[in-house]
C-alpha cells in the first residue's frame, strides 16, 4: 500500500513538473498535492480575503495590586501591571480588558493568591472569566478560606471560540470584606499577586 502511494505521489510531481515546464495550466488538485510535498514559492500576485497573521495572539500579565472587597458579592476586576508580561496581536485597556484582535480559538489560564484576615474566617472566594460582560462556560472556580491569613494559591485552565471586538476580564468576588487578592514573595524577584495567560490555539 505504501508502494503504491509513493509512486502515485512521484507520478503526480513528475506531470506537474512537466506540465508546469511547457507553460500549461496545472489543476488544482495536483497544485495542493505538489505544495503539500514540496512547499510553494509565490511568484506572482497574492490575493488575500481577510487578514494573514504571522504570530498567534497571545498575552501573559501580571497583578502586583492587593485586590480588596470593599463589598461582598460584587465581582471585581483583577488589574495588570502594564509594565510587566508581553502581548501580541490582542489590546489591553485600562490595563483590566483584553481585547480580542481576531475570531480563533484560544486557551485561558489564570492563578491567584488569596488570604483572609479574620481571627475565624469562614469565606468564599470565587473566580471566573467574563466575555463581554457574561461568564464564559468553564472559567469559574471557587475556593473556600478558613484558616486565618494562610496563603492559598489557586490555578485553573480553560477554553474558548472568540471573535474579534470580544472583551475579556478576569474576575473574583467573595462574601467576606476581610479576604484579598495576595500571595506572598518571599523570595520572589519580581513579587506579583495573580496573573492571567491568554494563548491563541487556532
Amino acid at each position: 500500500m505504501r508502494k503504491r502511494i509513493l509512486v502515485l505521489l512521484l507520478i503526480s510531481l513528475t506531470l506537474i513538473t512537466f506540465i508546469s515546464a511547457r507553460g500549461l495550466i496545472v489543476p488544482d488538485d495536483l497544485k495542493e498535492i505538489y505544495c503539500r510535498i514540496t512547499g510553494c514559492t509565490i511568484t506572482g500576485d497574492l490575493n488575500v480575503t481577510g487578514t494573514i497573521y504571522n504570530t498567534l495572539s497571545s498575552m501573559h500579565g501580571l497583578s502586583t495590586e492587593i485586590g480588596t472587597v470593599d463589598t461582598i458579592n460584587t465581582w471585581y476586576n483583577l488589574t495588570f501591571n502594564s509594565s510587566l508580561g508581553n502581548i501580541s496581536n490582542l489590546d489591553l485597556e485600562d490595563n483590566r480588558t483584553i481585547i480580542i484582535d481576531h475570531d480563533g480559538k484560544y486557551a485561558l489560564i489564570y492563578g491567584s493568591g488569596m488570604q483572609d484576615t479574620a481571627s475565624l474566617p469562614i469565606s468564599h472566594i470565587g473566580f471566573r472569566i467574563t466575555k463581554n460582560g457574561e461568564e464564559i462556560e468553564g472559567s469559574y472556580v471557587e475556593k473556600d478560606l478558613d484558616e486565618k491569613d494562610l496563603d492559598t494559591w489557586m490555578e485553573h485552565t480553560t477554553h474558548a471560540a472568540l471573535e474579534a471586538g470580544d472583551k475579556l476580564n478576569l474576575q473574583y468576588i467573595s462574601d467576606k470584606t476581610t479576604v484579598t487578592i495576595y500571595a506572598k514573595n518571599t523570595w520572589a524577584t519580581q513579587p506579583f499577586n495573580a496573573y492571567g495567560y491568554i494563548q491563541e490555539v487556532k
